[in-house]
C-alpha cells in the first residue's frame, strides 16, 4: 500500500474542503482526533493506504465538521495556536483557516476560508498573531461604522462619537470612562454577530448617559434597543 509521509493534507467533499494532518502510527487501523481548536488529526498504520484512510474521512466528514462547529461556538477567539483547517468565526460566519506558505505575510478571506500567507505554517504562535491581526483590521472597519450609525441615538442627550481603542479582554465585552470620553472594545466581539457587536457598542453609549446599570440605564437600552435582551443572550451562549 501507498506509504505517503506525514504531515498536511486536504480534502475536498463537494464544495467543502478539508485540512487534516496525516501521520503513520503503530496504531490498530485509523485513529481520528479532532482538537479544541478545530484541527483534524488522522493516524493510521502502515499498511493502510492513503485512499482508505481518505475514504474513512469521507465516511466521518459530516461528524468532524459538527465536532468542529461544536468547539467553535464554544470558543470562537482566540486559541494560543492555529492548526490548518481550525474553524474560525468571523462575525459569526464560520470559517476555515487555510495556511500558506510565502511572503510577504497577510491574511484575506475567499469564500468561508481565511487564508494567511506565512513565512513558517509551522510557527504556531505567529500564526495566531496573524490571525489576531487580521481581526484588528477588521475592528478597525467595523467598529468605527457601527459607532457611528448608533450615534444618532443618542443625540437627544448630545452624547459625541468617544474616543475609541480595542484589546484582547477575558471578562468583559466592553468599557466605558465617561470622564475621558472613551470606551473599549473587546477585539474578541469580532468572531461574533454583528447584532451582538452593536449590542455591546451601544451598551456603552449609553453609559455616558447613565454611568452605571440602574433602572434608568435599563430603560434607554430598552427604548433604544428593544431588543437588546436577546442579543445579549445570544452573545452569552456563543462565548
Amino acid at each position: 500500500p501507498s506509504n505517503p509521509l506525514s504531515g498536511q493534507r486536504m480534502l475536498s467533499k463537494g464544495g467543502d474542503t478539508l485540512f487534516y494532518t496525516f501521520e503513520r502510527k503503530r496504531v490498530k487501523n485509523l485513529n481520528l482526533r479532532i482538537r479544541s481548536d478545530g484541527s483534524v488529526y488522522l493516524s493510521a498504520h502502515p499498511r493502510v493506504s492513503l485512499a482508505q484512510a481518505e475514504a474513512f474521512l469521507l465516511a466521518k466528514w459530516d461528524f468532524i465538521r459538527a465536532a468542529q462547529a461544536k468547539f467553535a461556538q464554544r470558543q470562537p477567539a482566540f486559541p494560543a495556536e492555529y492548526a490548518q483547517g481550525a474553524s474560525i468565526y468571523v462575525l459569526g460566519q464560520k470559517r476555515y483557516l487555510h495556511l500558506i506558505q510565502g511572503m510577504p505575510e497577510g491574511a484575506i478571506l475567499e469564500g468561508d476560508q481565511l487564508c494567511v500567507t506565512i513565512r513558517d505554517p509551522d510557527d504556531g504562535a505567529r500564526v495566531s498573531a496573524m490571525v489576531q491581526r487580521f481581526f484588528r483590521q477588521q475592528a478597525e472597519a467595523i467598529f468605527p461604522t457601527v459607532l457611528q450609525n448608533l450615534l444618532p441615538l443618542l443625540s437627544p442627550w448630545k452624547v459625541t462619537c468617544p474616543n475609541w481603542r480595542v484589546r484582547v479582554m477575558k471578562s468583559r465585552w466592553g468599557s466605558c470612562l465617561p470622564g475621558k470620553g472613551t470606551i473599549t472594545l473587546n477585539l474578541r466581539l469580532m468572531a461574533y454577530p454583528l447584532s451582538c457587536v452593536e449590542y455591546v457598542v451601544l451598551h456603552e453609549l449609553c453609559h455616558f448617559v447613565h454611568p452605571n446599570h440602574s433602572p434608568a440605564f435599563h430603560a434607554l437600552m430598552t427604548a433604544l434597543m428593544p431588543d437588546w435582551k436577546q442579543r445579549r443572550q445570544q452573545l452569552q451562549l456563543l462565548s
